[in-house]
């Protein structure tokens, strides 16, 4: 379920990758999905006409002579206002202001509202946006210059009420037009402000879930280890000596369990100590894994037994290994240090339970006990040996064993 929730939020934040791609090599109407149809249909729902654009162009000339003193004006106004004195800043963010207002006015005398009037516009709201001018304050400026404006219409128009009433129609007509695209680029840019956030908690939230399953796994493999000797311990070993039974008919291939007891234990816990008893556990379990080959799993699976399961391994094999760790023991040189190994199998005509696979492992170990009590040296014993291997008395003879050991097969 982990694996799915990552997947899905990688390839969602590709996707978003992409479109983030895409949209720098767009214009902002083409990113809004502004059209020239959808551009065209706001126009006939405000019902902007040839004759607004008429009577605005025949205040164009008198406007541009009077452009400066209208921003001017405007400007004035606008830096009252502390919050928007603040957003300005200094004299050359105005004097760049000032520049922008004078394009921006005569832009709506000049009678030509299609593609590139609406990019600009556009791009008027963004960058309002951007620098923190809120529609509260927007509006506010807007409200202003439409008046100043308005007045300039009248003083264009003089007596001449009815081409007044026209042009101030129109003019409004213009700024409700130029307000609905800035307002749609502050609601796009908080649709944009949204997205992005979502993009940041969904890859915060891969992140998390990554963590949180490295550190789930951790603490599973720190469940199942045991933390002196570093093998899988008995929870462990349970799981996958389990898991093993189960494949045994399956692949129908053996299984073998080397169960190994390190001999007079308690005596080097009690005369020489439990740290020394614990360099004891530490150094056979070295031994132990070294012998191991990649495909056993080695695990402490007592106080002083350690257990290898053999996935795919008969028993004349399990010996072979029972046999290299009484050896790489007599190379190691750890004085007073010998093993008693038990060996068991479960076979695909008549397999084991974990249980019972255990319990014949650990019989062989005990009767290799009982060998080394009465001759004090590393012993492995095989249970069930004739199982595997019709007509044979022992796993192996004395002549394959390592000085100091014997091997034999239970009866």
């Amino acid at each position: 379920m982990v694996d799915g929730f990552i997947d899905d939020a990688n390839a969602s934040i590709a996707v978003d990758n992409s479109i983030a791609r895409r949209a720098v090599r767009q214009t902002l109407a083409e990113q809004m999905r502004l059209t020239s149809y959808e551009i065209a249909d706001r126009k006939r729902l405000l019902g902007l006409n040839e004759a607004h654009v008429a009577a605005l162009v025949q205040c164009r000339e008198v406007i541009h002579d009077r452009i400066d003193e209208i921003v001017e004006d405007f400007y004035a106004t606008q830096t009252k206002t502390p919050q928007i004195a603040l957003v300005i800043g200094d004299i050359e963010t105005l004097a760049r202001l000032k520049r922008a207002m004078r394009g921006y006015i005569m832009e709506m005398f000049d009678g030509t509202y299609d593609d590139d009037y609406v990019n600009k516009r556009l791009r008027v709201g963004k960058v309002h946006k951007r620098i923190g001018v809120s529609p509260k304050l927007y509006t506010t400026a807007l409200r202003i210059l439409h008046n100043l404006l308005e007045a300039e219409v009248n003083q264009i128009c003089g007596a001449d009420e009815a081409r007044a009433q026209a042009t101030r129609q129109a003019l409004n007509t213009v700024f409700m037009f130029d307000m609905q695209l800035i307002f749609d680029t502050y609601i796009g840019s908080l649709v944009a402000e949204v997205e992005a956030g979502r993009l940041e908690l969904e890859r915060y939230a891969t992140s998390l879930e990554e963590q949180v399953r490295e550190r789930t796994r951790q603490v599973e493999e720190m469940s199942r280890q045991d933390m002196l000797t570093q093998l899988v311990n008995q929870r462990g070993f349970h799981e996958h000596l389990r898991r093993e039974c189960g494949a045994v008919e399956r692949s129908g291939l053996p299984l073998s369990l080397i169960t190994i007891d390190l001999n007079d234990f308690k005596h080097i816990n009690d005369t020489q100590g439990h740290p020394e008893g614990d360099l004891a556990l530490v150094a056979a379990a070295k031994i132990v894994a070294k012998s191991a080959r990649e495909t056993d799993i080695v695990c402490r699976y007592g106080g002083d037994e350690f257990a290898v399961i053999s996935p795919r391994t008969a028993i004349t094999e399990a010996s072979i290994l029972a046999n290299r760790i009484i050896e790489e023991l007599g190379r190691a040189e750890v004085v007073g240090l010998s093993f008693s190994i038990g060996i068991a199998a479960s076979l695909p005509g008549n397999p084991l339970t974990p249980a019972d696979l255990i319990k014949a492992s650990d019989r062989a170990m005990y009767e290799a006990k009982v060998a080394y009590r009465k001759d004090p040296q590393s012993h492995v014993v095989a249970d069930n040996a004739l199982r595997e291997v019709p007509g044979a008395a022992v796993v192996g003879d004395d002549a394959d064993a390592a000085p100091g050991n014997s091997v034999a097969a239970s009866r």
